[in-house]
């Protein structure tokens, strides 16, 4: 019995080191390093789809430019999330997809549309002059937050981000060869609308611009009329019909724009006149072209950027302003 007690000390022994053994492998486990999913941020188009009967988004993302009255402004439905980049091919022919949903579509080449109207003119128009002050101005700063979040958050995905920096918004196309844009919230039939935009460190056909007449908040699709400068001096008019599949109407193919200021750090007027199907674009009051489109009457606007040769290509809308016309 003596020789006995030793063993069953030593086997006692072993049972407890092995008991203390499985406790410590049941400890929590660390997190693991790296990056976590973006908030309001929607990758994929099954996601995107789905996105469409999701519950609203909070009350933060409710705009907060204000027109330039006193008057008090009714609160209007927040940005939506449905940015979908498309690819483009690398030739110098024109290329072309409100918010921060991200589907990669490959991008076919557009199909021709009918001839623009060109004709000259010999001064600026000057929207101020003809329909007095604006209906709503954006100063496209930090109280312009409420206006272009989605999910409480500025868009910041792999292939387009909205950052407020020293008070100012920037937008940057992280990936060339993919157009993006992010829509906000108003829904405009006939108006005015023009974006005062600086180039940014911009190279040859790297584009910034505006998307128009887009869908409504969580409608599923994707389409608009895009307007867009690019960094050399030439402007072109498509419009967006799918983005799956991707399909797309050139209605004015790249063309050289005599009244855009062409290079790096240049700020130029983007002036879009939408009366009907009659669609008027202008660079700096003077006019460009013009088109007839009956396909979208109404809808809300966007911000665009295709960065075709400036990875990261990053432009400043320094402000958006419009007038509704009652025509």
């Amino acid at each position: 019995m003596k020789k006995a007690a030793p063993i069953l000390a030593i086997l006692l022994f072993g049972l407890a080191l092995m008991l203390n053994a499985c406790t410590r492998s049941q400890s929590t486990p660390e997190a693991a390093n790296g990056a976590s999913p973006t908030p309001g941020v929607m990758t994929s188009l099954p996601e995107l789809l789905a996105s469409q009967t999701a519950a609203p988004p909070p009350e933060d993302t409710v705009p907060t430019a204000v027109p330039p009255t006193e008057t008090e402004v009714p609160p209007a439905p927040p940005a939506t999330a449905t940015l979908a980049p498309t690819s483009v091919p690398p030739t110098s022919t024109p290329t072309t997809q409100p918010g921060a949903a991200l589907t990669l579509v490959p991008k076919g080449q557009p199909t021709a549309g009918p001839s623009p109207t060109v004709t000259p003119q010999n001064a600026p128009f000057d929207p101020y002059l003809v329909y007095g002050d604006p209906d709503f101005r954006d100063p496209m700063n930090s109280s312009s937050h409420g206006n272009w979040v989605s999910g409480g958050v500025l868009p910041n995905t792999a292939y387009l981000q909205i950052s407020l920096q020293n008070n100012e918004l920037y937008v940057t196309g992280k990936q060339p060869g993919f157009s993006t844009w992010f829509f906000t919230w108003p829904t405009l039939t006939d108006f005015y609308l023009q974006m005062t935009a600086q180039s940014g460190d911009c190279l040859g056909k790297d584009e910034y611009g505006l998307i128009v007449r887009g869908p409504a908040h969580k409608a599923g699709v994707s389409y608009g009329y895009i307007v867009a400068f690019t960094c050399d001096g030439q402007f072109r008019i498509t419009r967006l019909d799918s983005v799956d599949p991707y399909t797309a109407v050139d209605l004015v193919p790249l063309t050289e724009g005599e009244p855009i200021l062409s290079g790096a750090n240049q700020e130029n007027v983007i002036g879009i006149r939408a009366a009907g199907p009659k669609l008027t674009v202008y660079a700096n009051g003077y006019f460009l072209a013009e088109v007839n489109d009956s396909t979208y009457p109404q809808g809300r606007y966007g911000l665009f950027v295709q960065a075709v040769e400036t990875y990261g290509y990053t432009y400043r809308p320094v402000e958006i302003v419009y007038w509704e016309l009652n025509e």
